[in-house]
């Protein structure tokens, strides 16, 4: 029986006999164009596709080819040693209490007898995955929600590639991703994604982590927790990030296809290391240091309280170094508060380029700092309140030895000037 089951014409007639077996308890359409099995070591299916009556394409290959392990076969254990997948679509649809692949679970589901005695459990052991341009479609009927951005109840990816190997399921599932790549209809693209994956009901984890989107890269550590995998749709709040990062760039845009809200401010930053843990809306920084803008670098410790309302977000900054210039800083603010253009009064032109050592706690435009400034027209001591409208008001005291005050208020002929001010 093994020997006749090597030539093609007998793999071919007894994988049309099932098919059509398997199409009629099913009611569905199920084709498979060519076969070849070689007993206890390979399986390859060419161009299979599960058809509803409805004409919904439910599953289509070009081709999956398994290499086998079957020695112990007979002791209810099955090895694929490595599994490839070219060009294939899984449609997988959710309803309120079943899914559109559920009547093929119950088809290969052995019914429950009480008289009989427990079975031993088949023991499926998958080694390797290649996926080769793959489509993913899922629809969550449960929730009709309209969303901006990638939408977890109505995801359609595709150009799905990349390698999954040292593969663990149980409890907590591990594996090892290497190049995986993909689009997903939002415009979103994964360019890479390296790493070490360890995924629980409750959190994904990424270690040794390469991730490339449309416009951003992340390396070293990332982590998703979360008390529900439905709380990607409110990400900005309900989704807690850790990232470990080291020679990364953000784009506020990449962030804006899980979180829409997003959408309204607009940011890009170059992260030589950094230490993040907290959701969007409350975000925790340690150990900091970036480059944003022309002419902007910040690093230290700080908390972000209240994203992407700008207007209503807190910074609390413990700043070891922060350089910056006037231009720049009219360049993030109007990028952050969605503003067409934000203009510092031109008395703050004059001071050049910025370096600020000390504390900044309040919002953008209305702040305490206690610190030290310097400036291209010289070094300031400041404990104030300070207030950024129309006009620059500030409440508090700034010290100086040495200020061109002349240059800052326009009047040459003060000079260099000593100054101790408290208001």
């Amino acid at each position: 029986m093994l020997f006749s089951l090597q030539f093609a014409a007998v793999q071919s007639y007894l994988t049309q006999r099932v098919a059509d077996f398997l199409g009629k308890e099913l009611q569905a359409k199920i084709t498979l164009e060519k076969v070849f099995f070689k007993p206890f070591s390979t399986l390859t299916l060419h161009n299979l596709a599960v058809v509803e009556t409805s004409g919904d394409t439910t599953l289509s290959v070009k081709e999956l080819h398994a290499s086998l392990n079957l020695r112990n076969f007979f002791n209810n254990k099955i090895t694929i040693e490595e599994l490839k997948l070219e060009e294939a679509l899984l449609n997988y649809e959710v309803y309120a209490d079943s899914t559109n692949l559920t009547k093929y679970i119950r088809l290969f589901s052995k019914p429950k007898t009480a008289k009989k005695k427990p079975s031993k459990k088949l023991e499926l052991k998958i080694d390797k995955i290649q996926f080769a341009n793959n489509k993913l479609r899922l629809i969550n009927h449960k929730y009709k929600y309209p969303r901006r951005g990638v939408n977890f109840a109505n995801l359609y990816i595709t150009e799905l590639s990349g390698t999954v190997d040292k593969i663990k399921i149980d409890s907590v599932k591990t594996a090892r991703i290497s190049k995986l790549t993909l689009k997903e209809r939002s415009g979103f693209s994964l360019k890479e994604l390296s790493s070490e994956l360890v995924l629980s009901d409750h959190k994904m984890e990424f270690s040794k982590l390469v991730l490339r989107t449309n416009r951003s890269q992340l390396r070293d550590y990332l982590a998703f927790e979360y008390n529900d995998i439905k709380d990607f749709g409110e990400f900005i709040d309900k989704v807690q990030v850790t990232l470990l990062l080291k020679n990364s760039s953000v784009d506020s845009r990449d962030i804006a296809f899980f979180a829409p809200d997003v959408e309204q401010i607009r940011f890009f930053t170059e992260i030589k290391r950094a230490q993040l843990k907290g959701t969007v809306k409350h975000i925790v920084a340690r150990d900091v240091d970036m480059t944003t803008a022309q002419h902007t670098r910040l690093s230290g410790n700080f908390r972000i309280i209240g994203l992407p309302n700008i207007n209503k977000t807190i910074f609390d900054f413990d700043i070891a170094q922060l350089s910056s210039t006037a231009p720049d800083i009219e360049l993030l603010v109007s990028q952050l508060s969605n503003a067409k253009t934000f203009n510092l009064p031109s008395a703050l032109h004059h001071l050049k380029n910025i370096h600020y050592q000390g504390l900044f706690k309040g919002h953008y435009n209305d702040f305490d700092v206690k610190g030290n400034l310097s400036t291209g027209l010289g070094s300031l001591q400041t404990d104030a309140h300070i207030r950024i409208d129309k006009e620059l008001a500030y409440d508090g005291s700034i010290k100086s030895n040495s200020f061109l005050l002349g240059d800052f208020v326009e009047q040459k002929f003060l000079g260099k000037t000593r100054i101790q001010s408290g208001i």
